[in-house]
This record gives structure tokens, C-alpha cells and sequence, in this order.
């Protein structure tokens, strides 16, 4: 079916009546609402359970800057030539732009609902509103390109017909999607243990993906998790785990969940470098005593626990009023630092520290970065640290 866009022809309440304007076929499309700058329209023809937008044309965007829509709407006749007019059915997605810091951005949009036959010798009148992305009768998503709307009740999605998925990869491309109408399955994307191939590169799922397990002496473990079979029939509940890690990353694993990946989640840990000089008396040893009063990233906290996860070169410490030793847990999420040096006084080096609160997010592990610092005399206190 061949469809064409043409100006508005003839106005008011005529168009309804004898067959149309001058015997056309078409729907004529009355949009209002706003503000906006310009007019977008786009055609979808239904295909299964999707209506696909069909390629862009000329004259399907209009300048709308300065009008009232509200008392003017904007009427455009979307005219139907082909001799089998009234054979689709038919959606019409009209977006509206508005200028934002120079550039055009879409800021609201509408759909004609229901979908639509055009009837042979006649023109339709289709009032539709324009509504930004929360209104209660679409959800819409206008991610990497592509256009989708989805009227929620009706269950029909309105998508481009080379990524009808909505995944941002182009069947079109040198490196086409191998399967379109599955999100999970594009090149580039990450490959699971589902049985598919979900980057396109004729594999399946891989061996193995990355997993942490808190062992039952109360650390946190790296390890991996093996891939059942090559298609995909689910992730072993076992994590061979091995490698100590800072707990914070056992917490973001947990909040992906059993069966997940991980590295979505583990990938959001902080991780802060503190600079410290520890003095060392020109002529003599490095000073001793040297500590530091903690404070937690967030006021206000009163549930959290302060670890020394490698203590590196030196003798690190923890402590509080009425305790001392790793793993201390204060009511006021304050902790004492003491960084002492280990044996052979070594010229610097670098310890981790964690800091855990109530949340992954007010979470961090800490690079302990320590430098020796040649003095005259001793001072107070011979720590300093950037935090």
C-alpha cells in the first residue's frame, strides 16, 4: 500500500460529510495540547502484534512556534491513494519537539486510538492530545534512536520496523541484530546462559560467569559459576569461589540476585583513594603513635562497621573507645585509625580499608595510600591523611 502526506485541504465539519474533500481517502489528523515548537507525524501499519512506523517522508514535520494548539489545533490529512485503501489498519504517532539549549528534543507525544481502516471515498477525523511520557493511558520509551510506544491496554507496540525490539541495534547495520524481536539478543550485548546467542557471534553462553559467596568464616569470596551445558539450561547454584574480596561486593551481588549477573551491580561499589604521610625522624626510626580519627561518608549514620582488609606494608588498626581490633563495629560509625610501621620500616605502601553502611550505597572501600615523610623531630601526632 502506498501512502502519501498532503496538506490540509478543506476545513470544518464538511470533511465528514459527501464522501469527503473532493472524493479523497485518508484520515485527517487534528492534534492539540502542548507547548511545542514543531510537529512530527509518523505512520504505523499493523503487522501481526506490532504496528510498524514506516520510513520517514517529506513534509511529515511542520513548525508549530507560536500557535495555541489548545485553540488551534493542527490538522494534517493523511491521504490514502492506493486502490486497496481500507485493507490495514493503521496508527498515527505524532511527536512533539520543543527547543531546549538549542536543540530539538521530544517532549510529548500522542497516538490515535483505536487503530484505524481507511474507508475508500472518505476522510476521517481523528482528534488526538499531546501528553508528555507519564500519562496514565501510554508508556513510552525514546531510548538510542528508537521510537516506542506502547498503548497499554491494547497491548500493540509501535516500533520501527529494523529494530522492532527496541535494543538500539540496527537490522540494517554491518553488524546486524540476529534476532529482532528479542532485546537480550544484539550485537555487543552480554552473553547469558539462556540457550541464545546474544551478542550474534554464532556462540552460545559462555563458561563460566563471575560470582561471590560469603564463606561461612564471615568473608567475602570471588569465584565463578559455571554454565550448565552449551545451551544454556541454567547457571549451577554452586559459586567455586576462592578469592578474598571487601564485603561490599558480596552486598551489591545479593541485591542482583541468585540467578543474575553480578557485574551490573558490583560494578556501582565506591572506591576512594585516602593520601596518608607518616613522618619518619631524619636520622632516625619512622615516628610511632600515628592515628586518625575516621568519620562515615554520610551524617548521621548509627548501623555500620569499619574493616581493615589488607593491612599492606604496615600495622593498621582499628579501634574505638573500649575496643581494638579489626572488624569494629561503633555505634556512632566513627573509628580510630592507627597506621604503625611494619618491619624493615618499608618506604611506603598501601593498605584497604571498608567502610559498611546500612546500604551498598553508603558503602566504600578505601585505597589506604601511605608515604614516609623525613622530619627533623617527631610530631603529636605523625599521621596526616586526605580523605
Amino acid at each position: 500500500m502506498r501512502r502519501a502526506w498532503c496538506s490540509l485541504l478543506c476545513f470544518g465539519a464538511s470533511l465528514l460529510v459527501g464522501g469527503g474533500c473532493g472524493g479523497e481517502t485518508g484520515l485527517l489528523v487534528a492534534v492539540s495540547g502542548g507547548p511545542v515548537d514543531e510537529l512530527e507525524f509518523r505512520l504505523a501499519v499493523k503487522q501481526g502484534d506490532k504496528f510498524l512506523l514506516q520510513p520517514v517522508g517529506a513534509g511529515e514535520r511542520h513548525d508549530v512556534r507560536g500557535r495555541d494548539l489548545a485553540a488551534r489545533p493542527y490538522e494534517l490529512l493523511l491521504r490514502d491513494d492506493a486502490p486497496d485503501g481500507g485493507a490495514l489498519e493503521v496508527r498515527v504517532l505524532v511527536l512533539g519537539h520543543r527547543a531546549e539549549a538549542g536543540k530539538l528534543k521530544i517532549t510529548r507525544f500522542a497516538v490515535t486510538d483505536p487503530p484505524q481502516a481507511f474507508v475508500r471515498g472518505e476522510v476521517l477525523r481523528r482528534a488526538v492530545i499531546l501528553q508528555g511520557f507519564s500519562g496514565a493511558n501510554f508508556a513510552t520509551a525514546f531510548a538510542n534512536g528508537c521510537y516506542r510506544v506502547r498503548v497499554v491496554n491494547k497491548a500493540a507496540d509501535l516500533v520501527l520496523p529494523y529494530d522492532q525490539d527496541c535494543d538500539g541495534s540496527n537490522t540494517t547495520d554491518p553488524k546486524p541484530d540476529c534476532n529482532d524481536q528479542d532485546a537480550t539478543v544484539h550485537p555487543g550485548a552480554p552473553e547469558l546462559c539462556d540457550g541464545k546467542d546474544n551478542n550474534c557471534d554464532r556462540q552460545f553462553a559462555p563458561a563460566s560467569m563471575t560470582c561471590y559467596l560469603e564463606a561461612p568464616e564471615g568473608q567475602c569470596r570471588k569465584g565463578s559459576r559455571q554454565c550448565r551445558d552449551a545451551q544454556g539450561s541454567g547457571w549451577d547454584k554452586q559459586c567455586a569461589a576462592s578469592e578474598r574480596v571487601p564485603h561490599t561486593h558480596c552486598h551489591a551481588a545479593a541485591e542482583c540476585g541468585a540467578n543474575a549477573d553480578p557485574a551490573p551491580c558490583t560494578s556501582q561499589v565506591k572506591r576512594r583513594t585516602v593520601h596518608c604521610t607518616l613522618e619518619r625522624q631524619d636520622g632516625g626510626g619512622v615516628c610511632s603513635g600515628g592515628t586518625l580519627a575516621l568519620q562515615p561518608p554520610e551524617a548521621g549514620l548509627t548501623s555500620c562497621s569499619w574493616e581493615v582488609y589488607e593491612a599492606g606494608p604496615f600495622a593498621v588498626g582499628l579501634r574505638g573507645a573500649g575496643s581494638t581490633g579489626f572488624g569494629l563495629t561503633t555505634s556512632s560509625c566513627k573509628a580510630l585509625l592507627s597506621v604503625e610501621p611494619g618491619p624493615g620500616e618499608p618506604a611506603g605502601g598501601t593498605a584497604v580499608l571498608e567502610f559498611l553502611g546500612p546500604s551498598v550505597a553508603s558503602s566504600y572501600v578505601g585505597d589506604l595510600q601511605v608515604t614516609l615523610k623525613v622530619v627533623p623531630s617527631c610530631g603529636t601526632n605523625p599521621l596526616s591523611c586526605s580523605l
